[in-house]
């Protein structure tokens, strides 16, 4: 699949570009790239993954649907990497809460989530 007509946007510049995608890598950008398949951006941005680091929970609540629900809009509106701020309830400033957000983590199909952490407190 070629896209033609995108607005690349890298480290140095931003450009206009036809980019091939085989597989679901991207093999290729220029100018003029044939296909049996071509999809017209119409100067629609092209970047590399967007990370927002400081996402903050709906309601504050840290819960495994809360932090779905973050993934999924954040995946929708672009942003393939999100951080979540520490200030949610419970706030993530101990091993239990840590290991507790941690299992949310998993199985979401949208935006790649990590957690922001409070300085942890250790028992004495």
């Amino acid at each position: 699949m070629v896209i033609s007509n995108a607005v690349v946007c890298d480290v140095n510049s931003e450009y206009t570009a036809d980019i091939r995608i085989e597989d679901g890598i991207i093999t290729e950008i220029g100018s003029k790239l044939e296909d049996t398949e071509i999809v017209d951006a119409n100067g629609a941005y092209f970047m590399p993954l967007i990370v927002d680091t400081n996402i903050r929970l709906q309601d504050s609540t840290l819960n495994s649907k809360n932090i779905k629900t973050i993934s999924d809009e954040a995946l929708q509106g672009g942003v393939g990497h999100v951080v979540l701020n520490a200030d949610s309830r419970p706030a993530l400033d101990n091993e239990v809460v840590l290991e507790f957000a941690q299992n949310g983590l998993h199985n979401l199909s949208g935006a790649k989530v990590d957690l922001m952490l409070n300085s942890l407190k250790e028992d004495s």
